[in-house]
């Protein structure tokens, strides 16, 4: 994983979210893309794909269809609901975001 000011052209990125909405899985992706594609339009540098209304395999549904669609955007995770999930995704994504209460 990469040093996270190493990842950006510039020092204050602007990065999205995408909090995984949608009806049913399938809209959820859809959905996801939709966004990435505004978001990347718009010169957003980043984005984090987030379960905040879908769940872990929504996620990771999410990101394999980012895989396959080639998006030039750096594309980071964060799991609201299992915070174990983003160490684990972690290890094959550019970075990660994770909300640990103490």
């Amino acid at each position: 994983m990469a040093n996270f000011d190493s990842l950006f052209e510039f020092n204050k990125p602007v990065i999205g979210m995408i909090h995984m909405g949608g009806s049913d899985k399938s809209d959820r992706i859809k959905r996801a893309i939709r966004e990435l594609d505004i978001f990347y339009e718009k010169g957003v540098d980043g984005a984090i794909v987030e379960d905040y209304h879908g769940d872990s395999r929504d996620v990771v549904s999410a990101l394999e269809a980012i895989n396959k669609s080639n998006f030039p955007l750096k594309i980071g995770v964060n799991f609201l609901r299992s915070p174990e999930m983003a160490f684990t995704m972690g290890v094959d994504l550019e970075w990660t975001l994770c909300n640990l209460t103490v």
